[in-house]
């Protein structure tokens, strides 16, 4: 509470050490926002604006009470420390890019992943979908290097371009029987993948 009034949103960088709308960094703003560990979302909240926490790199825990109806773009991106997500509906580009979590299993009402929303997360080593997502967008996992197993099992319906480009030791992938569209090199560059069985209802498939 603020004043005793709920704090519904977080606004742009509110705890970043980025400050303005050319991205530039800001040193002393990081030197603050990396003495961040651990952070509570109250179910007050509902949204959490752009790089509202990007580069707090020491944060460890995050735990969202409520349901963010939003994630803003960058809002936890370069937080390598992080490895625990709450819930949510949508996720914005670059929201989670470059953190340290090890697994993510959605099973919320998140309806879709931005562009570049966990590309980089070179931790992370499994992935399961099995919410109401529709949509995974441009890059959305490009460059998870260590993610082996991928399981979509949800309502997703579109694999955007590149979504898990460079995810080299993905072995194993499951798709979603809802499954329509995969984009242009979407899984370019898996060299471990062996094989995949794509759903019958796929119309559309990309190039490479």
């Amino acid at each position: 509470e603020l004043d005793h009034h709920p704090v519904t949103g977080l606004g742009e960088y509110s705890f970043s050490g980025t400050y303005s709308p050319d991205h530039q960094t800001n040193h002393n703003l990081i030197s603050f926002c990396n003495q961040i560990q651990s952070v509570t979302i109250p179910e007050s909240v509902t949204s959490i604006g752009k790089s509202a926490f990007e580069h707090c790199s020491k944060l460890d825990s995050l735990t969202i009470k409520g349901v963010a109806t939003s994630i803003g773009a960058y809002a936890f991106a370069s937080c390598t420390s992080l490895s625990l997500v709450g819930n949510f509906q949508t996720i914005g580009e670059q929201a989670f890019a470059y953190c340290g979590m090890t697994s993510l299993t959605t099973d919320a009402d998140i309806t879709s992943i931005g562009e570049y929303a966990f590309s980089h997360c070179t931790s992370l080593t499994s992935l399961s979908l099995t919410g109401s997502v529709q949509t995974i967008g441009y890059q959305a996992f490009a460059c998870c290097t260590s993610l082996t197993s991928l399981s979509l099992t949800g309502d997703i319906q579109k694999i955007g371009d590149y979504a898990f480009g460079y995810c080299s030791s993905l072995y194993t992938a499951t798709l979603s029987k809802n499954l329509t569209s995969i984009g242009t090199y979407a899984f370019e560059y898996c060299t471990s993948l062996n094989s995949i069985e794509i759903p019958g209802k796929v119309t559309e498939i990309g190039d490479y």
